[in-house]
């Protein structure tokens, strides 16, 4: 297996331009009943019509304010474009369960866990789970640090195997920290944990995870 660096120019990467939403506007979307044309004939939406426009069923449910438990897992191919996949199969459940705040660290991680995977992994495939628990009374071990209002839980498979020389398993361990040090710091900033181990499940390999509490600094990105 390669031992090349899948992030070579990260360290060289130009920080996020902080007026990248310069422009956008801040006051919600544009009521349908704005463009509506007016003639003599056609006086424009009455009282009734306008509130019917402003109440329009959006793009997902509304959220609850205690999100329920729920669970998902996607089989991906062990290709780089997975990874915007997996960021809008993310994106589209947490919008769907009311966990939006937790939308971009989500994002910034399950696309380091996808790109790790892909790297890794001698099969054609990838798994990806996406868990999510109120309060967990017996928490595994990436929960130890479970949060009481909820925590969101990625978890990305590969078909590495584990080495049987201890020396190779050592390099290729550090090899995989390295390529997951994005991974380590935006979980660090978010108070959550992450890991990586030996899986016995689906079909062995790699497991590799990171958890967010459905808390600040996590919900505040």
């Amino acid at each position: 297996m390669p031992l090349s660096d899948p992030h070579p120019d990260i360290d060289s990467a130009p920080d996020s331009d902080p007026n990248a939403c310069d422009g956008l506007s801040e006051s919600g979307p544009i009521p349908c009943y704005i463009a509506a044309p007016t003639s003599p004939s056609y006086p424009g939406p009455t009282a009734t019509q306008r509130v019917s426009a402003d109440r329009a069923p959006s793009a997902y449910p509304a959220p609850s304010d205690a999100p329920d438990p729920f669970s998902y897992s996607l089989t991906l191919p062990a290709r780089p474009t997975s990874a915007g996949v997996a960021r809008g199969a993310v994106r589209t459940t947490l919008h769907t369960h009311g966990l939006t705040a937790l939308t971009f660290p989500a994002m910034v991680l399950v696309g380091e866990l996808i790109a790790t995977a892909v790297y890794f992994t001698p099969s054609p495939d990838i798994y990806l789970s996406l868990r999510y628990r109120p309060h967990d009374p017996c928490p595994t071990t990436e929960d130890h640090a479970l949060s009481p209002s909820g925590t969101l839980r990625l978890i990305a498979y590969d078909a590495h195997p584990p080495h049987t020389s201890p020396h190779l398993g050592a390099l290729c361990n550090a090899r995989r920290r390295t390529a997951l040090r994005v991974l380590a710091a935006v979980t660090k900033t978010c108070t959550g944990t992450w890991g990586f181990g030996p899986s016995h499940e689906p079909g062995g390999g790699t497991r590799t995870w990171t958890t967010l509490p459905n808390t600040p600094p996590a919900t505040t990105w």
